[in-house]
């Protein structure tokens, strides 16, 4: 009996800890030391860290799009100051602190009501996965959307009547999460309500004068940019709606891609009304035999945390509705689906009775254990491929002075601009050599079989300063290595002149069973290079091996 206890002690712990590790392997395994648009504000802030103490503390705290992203930047400047230099892999390794720092105030917020650690399984099993992948392998990200999360759920923590003695260390908290991202500010109007809702008026007031004293000072010099359109017709309130709804859901999209916005319309819809629901069924006083019952105005930590966190997908809803409702669904942003849907669950095993949990715990358990861990192979294509265009760039800038999958919408900076960093070299000379100038090489291809598009004026592309070129290689043989490919265009004018590009593989998938019939590589850039013919080469590396075979000949861009 007492091995049966010490093994629950030690190994429910140790479980909630696997996809913590797991997950923070994958990192390490796809982070890479190159900077990915954003990116660009923190080489700046390095740029301009020998200024004076004045002017850099201004560094730190100006604006950054409609941000003010404080902790992004103190995230790249410490390792800088102990290395000498910038390394943006670093930056992203350390910045997953800040993930298990946002699981571990879910956490308090569950120890909140429960005490039986199982049931947080399925919060481990979905939080730590690639379904937030892009947050934690871009820098900048990593220490904005999670952090305004966190930070957010430990201010409303010290909030509780609980902890009435200790409601000030919420006010750094609150701060906190207005300097990682713009919806963190959401933090101060939530929890001054909730502090009325609690009938506490006097601390209230203390809140209130804090929330209008910094609110004053955050908004110094503050201007929304070109990123935030608002819109007040019918149309524009319309959009707004469907654009929570959708933003509110987007994990759905982990299920299928071709159905992404009618899942997450789905699953969204189906999180707000169930709410609202339950809102309405405590407004009228009556009994469910499975529910708890509770006042109407009764919201204790974990409901106020799942408005907090509703708020914050408010807001972006608000400043990107107008791009389109699909915008909604940008990975980056499925860290607050994810916690929206968590912290819902934890909200629903709160109010079901203790002898009922462990159904709404082993269902939700099951969902996470599919979801989680099929989302390990639904992004295993989009993870490859985005380290790919970050490792081509790496050779593109070094080589040619501009990005191919970056920078669509802006200038690139000048080589001048990344003077206290460098650009590190993932394959050797060699490899681009054979890669750019083999001439022995078997063709793969029928010339049918490669399609070459130009785009221009297309809705997607809106925001491009370029047109697009896609390009589509079909009937690829079983030979080449997927994984890691990349086509190599070498101009025939210029014969010193290549640039890189990175390929990955398109086709049905069903489910854990891979893809069906032929593999399609394809891949886009902007219209960047210089328009002349150029010799197409299909490259790519399988174990310590280097292949290149021909694609195309003379193709003029």
């Amino acid at each position: 009996m007492e091995k049966l206890k010490c093994l629950r002690f030690i190994g429910m712990p140790l479980l909630l800890l696997c996809p913590v590790l797991l997950f923070y392997i994958y990192i390490w395994q796809y982070a890479v030391n190159i900077p990915y648009m954003d990116d660009a504000d923190l080489v700046d802030v390095v740029n301009h860290s020998q200024s004076g103490f004045r002017e850099f503390l201004a560094i730190l705290f100006r604006q950054q799009n409609d941000h003010r992203v404080f902790f992004s930047r103190l995230g790249v400047l410490i390792p800088f100051w102990i290395t000498g230099s910038i390394d943006f892999r670093l930056t992203i390794l350390v910045g997953y602190i800040n993930l298990i720092g946002l699981g571990y105030s879910i956490f308090l917020v569950f120890r909140s009501f429960e005490p039986r650690l199982w049931y947080f399984l399925p919060v481990s099993l979905l939080l730590f996965s690639p379904i937030v992948y892009q947050v934690h392998l871009w820098s900048i990200t990593a220490y904005q959307y999670t952090l305004s999360i966190a930070f957010s759920i430990g201010a409303l923590y010290f909030l509780q009547k609980d902890l009435s003695r200790w409601w000030s260390l919420s006010i750094p908290f609150s701060m906190a999460a207005s300097l990682t991202n713009l919806d963190g500010l959401g933090t101060l109007p939530v929890a001054f309500i909730w502090l009325l809702l609690q009938g506490r008026r006097r601390v209230a007031g203390y809140y209130l004068i804090f929330l209008l004293a910094y609110g004053t000072l955050f908004f110094v010099d503050f201007k929304l940019s070109g990123a935030s359109q608002l819109s007040f017709g019918m149309e524009g309130w319309l959009s707004l709606f469907k654009s929570i709804v959708a933003i509110t859901g987007s994990l759905g999209k982990v299920i299928s891609d071709t159905y992404a916005l009618s899942l997450a319309m789905i699953l969204g819809a189906a999180i707000l009304l169930l709410y609202l629901s339950l809102k309405i069924w405590d407004l009228m006083g009556s009994n469910l035999a499975i529910l708890s019952k509770r006042n109407f105005l009764e919201i204790d930590l974990v409901e106020i945390c799942f408005l907090r966190v509703l708020a914050s997908a408010a807001m972006i809803a608000i400043g990107r509705h107008m791009d389109g409702i699909e915008n909604m669904l940008a990975i980056r942003f499925q860290i607050y689906s994810v916690s929206l849907v968590i912290l819902f669950y934890l909200y629903i095993l709160s109010r079901v009775e203790l002898g009922r949990r462990v159904y709404v715990g082993s269902l939700t358990l099951g969902i996470a254990m599919f979801i989680g861990g099929y989302s390990y192979l639904k992004y295993s294509s989009a993870v490859d491929y985005y380290r790919a265009g970050l490792v081509a760039d790496s050779y593109n800038f070094t080589a040619r002075k501009l990005f191919l999958h970056q920078y669509f919408n802006l200038p690139d900076p000048q080589p001048w601009f990344y003077g206290h960093y460098r650009f590190p070299a993932y394959y050797n000379t060699a490899v681009f050599e054979k890669w750019s100038r083999e001439e022995d090489t078997m063709r793969v291809l029928r010339k049918e079989d490669l399609k070459i598009v130009k785009i221009q004026n297309e809705a997607q592309y809106k925001h491009y300063i370029y047109p697009v070129l896609q390009f589509g290689l079909e009937n690829i043989p079983d030979s080449v290595h997927t994984k890691e490919a990349y086509l190599m265009l070498t101009s025939t004018t210029q014969k010193q002149e290549s640039y890189l590009m990175a390929l990955r593989p398109e086709g049905p998938r069903i489910l854990f069973w891979g893809r069906e019939g032929t593999v399609k590589l394809v891949g886009e850039i902007p219209d960047k290079i210089p328009s002349t013919a150029y010799n197409l080469n299909l490259c790519w590396k399988a174990g310590d091996s280097t292949y290149v075979r021909a694609v195309g000949r003379n193709v003029s861009l």
